[in-house]
């Protein structure tokens, strides 16, 4: 399949990164995933080959406070500030549970 579209390539990384911290301590209950896609969306994603999320954790991992637990990627500084803004006021993407 790789071969037919082109051959596996590496992508390249985008100019704009920000790791996202877990809040508290505990295992990871709840991803939110049309979140985390809006949040990559508005990074750029996936009219940017470069921008997008790297999720750092998954359910039922158990986080400490401040770990990085995923990482916007944006092209353009304003797709990274408008990622993060929704972030700002959609805290809740990522769930833990003592």
């Amino acid at each position: 399949i790789c071969q037919a579209q082109g051959g596996l390539k590496t992508p390249r990384e985008a100019r704009y990164r920000h790791k996202v911290a877990a809040a508290t301590s505990g295992i990871v209950n709840f991803i939110d995933n049309r979140k985390i896609a809006k949040v990559a969306k508005l990074a750029g994603a996936p009219t940017s080959p470069a921008a997008g999320v790297t999720m750092l954790t998954s359910l039922d991992e158990a986080v400490l406070q401040g770990q990085p637990i995923f990482e916007i990627h944006a092209d353009a500084e304003g797709e990274l500030a408008y990622s993060l803004e929704y972030l700002g006021d959609h805290n809740d993407i990522i769930r833990t549970k003592k």
